[in-house]
């Protein structure tokens, strides 16, 4: 899935598109695997899909980390950040205190 050679210019986001595509597999699987009150699965695909933009701006190829497995860590640690952090928002927004 990742042997392709994709060119991402980090600084504009030229390519991304280009990630997105070729990582779809990976935002499905995490989208389906996740639940935020009041979001469809294509709005939580947007949610990923964000976090991928933000992943490519934030990527160091100085630092010798291949695209595919920097993308992989940032997504798991940022999703779960914000999952974490709509859910509260949801409960908090729902609960009757």
């Amino acid at each position: 899935m990742y042997d392709e050679v994709i060119l991402v210019d980090t600084k504009t986001g030229r390519g991304v598109d280009r990630v997105i595509k070729k990582i779809t597999p990976l935002i499905d699987g995490m989208a389906s695997r996740s639940h935020i009150t009041g979001y469809s699965f294509e709005d939580i695909k947007q949610e990923i899909c964000l976090l991928v933009v933000d992943g490519v701006k934030k990527y160091d190829p100085s630092r010798e980390v291949k695209l595919s497995t920097f993308l992989h860590w940032h997504l798991k640690n940022k999703f779960i950040t914000k999952l974490k952090s709509l859910n509260t928002m949801a409960n908090d927004a729902t609960s009757t205190k």
